[in-house]
């Protein structure tokens, strides 16, 4: 395994991501408002503290896909820079459920879309949905489903 600082790989995985047509607007680095809205987020202290060396932001299903092929190529050229971890709701408690130290980190809460069928009888929620999201979906139909009571948290 090559051994780089942490600038470095983080220049490697940028490069990568935003070359795969994902585009700046859609990858946060350190330092960034984005990048530090997204670690403050987390709901504890130890998924907080993890430091990624940058945090995709996937807009649709295409660009998830996107990313995770960017990053396997990369794995060809350097293993440590081409691990990332998936994050939707970012409720768990333990480092590295959904943050990872110096690799990737695919949000993935921009896929949050809850849709109630015509007939009303099925709702579909996509990944980075929050209970809260589902609850405000459903509330207007007198509708509710089963899950977590707090609005922020993520469904698994």
């Amino acid at each position: 395994m090559q051994v780089y600082d942490l600038v470095t790989l983080i220049d490697r995985i940028l490069r990568r991501v935003t070359d795969a047509s994902l585009g700046q607007r859609n990858v946060a680095s350190p330092g960034s408002t984005e990048y530090k809205a997204s670690l403050e987020s987390y709901y504890s202290v130890q998924q907080r503290s993890m430091q990624p060396a940058c945090i995709v932001s996937p807009q649709s299903v295409e660009d998830v896909s996107t990313a995770v092929k960017a990053l396997a190529r990369l794995r060809e050229e350097d293993e440590q820079a081409s691990r990332f971890a998936i994050r939707s709701g970012g409720h768990s408690s333990w480092a590295g459920a959904s943050n990872i130290e110096g690799g990737s980190v695919i949000d993935l809460r921009s896929l949050n879309t809850v849709e109630l069928s015509t007939d009303k009888s099925r709702v579909s929620v996509g990944v980075g949905a929050t209970w809260g999201e589902v609850y405000e979906a459903l509330e207007p139909h007198g509708l509710a489903a089963n899950g977590g009571r707090a609005y922020q948290v993520g469904k698994s």
